[in-house]
């Protein structure tokens, strides 16, 4: 019983990871050696544009850039993305077969005995496999507003 809980939270916790956003950057927060100019810097975030998920995910970069800036924010700009992921496979077939032979003969007087052994590869196959999958994204450019009232009161 305790396997199929573990298989059920599992599939669970991956439904809800494909149900949302990705930060790709926040916006102004490069760390200590950034530019003067980091907090001018757009955030971006993403997320998959192809299915019926669309709004939920969409919800989910709301929510997430509003977090991102600790409240109000603006969409910069936006729009698709497709990030194509190749995928080669290479294969190589040898066969191989080797073979040993004896024979002996008997006559009154003496014997002979003939050895012989054989050695053959051949290269029956080669192949090589190439598969392009698209994902189709949808991508917002972000920047924090801060309140100009809270800069005028100090």
């Amino acid at each position: 019983m305790p396997a199929r809980s573990t298989l059920l939270a599992l599939a669970a916790a991956l439904a809800v990871s494909a149900c949302g956003a990705t930060m790709v950057n926040a916006p102004g927060h490069a760390g200590e050696y950034a530019p003067v100019n980091d907090g001018d810097r757009v955030g971006v975030i993403k997320f998959r544009d192809d299915d019926l998920l669309r709004e939920k995910r969409r919800q989910d970069a709301y929510k997430q850039m509003y977090q991102a800036c600790a409240g109000k924010y603006s969409i910069v700009d936006e729009g698709e993305s497709i990030d194509g992921k190749e995928i080669s496979h290479y294969s190589n077939t040898k066969t191989t077969s080797d073979s040993t032979a004896q024979s002996t003969t008997r006559y009154r007087p003496r014997s002979t005995t003939t050895d012989a052994n054989s050695s053959a590869e051949t290269n029956t196959s080669n192949s090589s496999t190439t598969v392009v999958r698209n994902q189709h994204y949808w991508v917002m450019q972000f920047r924090c507003v801060h309140d100009s009232s809270a800069a005028s009161f100090r």
